[in-house]
């Protein structure tokens, strides 16, 4: 897996479960298994490549194997979501 900029906003995305939309106690919630809490708010941006697979290696490093990010330009006021149709003009499936 390449790291591309360190400076670009980036989802995670994996082929299987589709976009990552938070986690919560432990449990990930991902667009493809159903949206479940969060999705209606969009994804969470990570800073960079290198950060988003930071989270991945701690939180959950078994699903690091098709894993992808996303360049993404955030659009909520604190900068750290973006809407499920940022996502899609991003190039990922919508979900819902």
């Amino acid at each position: 897996m390449a790291i591309l900029s360190q400076s670009c906003p980036v989802v995670i995305y994996h082929e299987d479960l589709g976009v990552f939309l938070g986690e919560l106690l432990g449990w990930g919630f991902w667009s493809k298994l159903g949206a479940g809490m969060g999705s209606k708010d969009g994804a969470p941006v990570f800073p960079n490549e290198e950060d988003a697979l930071l989270f991945i290696v701690l939180w959950s490093p078994e699903i690091r194997e098709g894993i992808k990010f996303v360049r993404v330009s955030p659009e909520f006021s604190d900068g750290h979501r973006v809407s499920m149709v940022g996502c899609v003009a991003a190039g990922l499936p919508a979900w819902g």
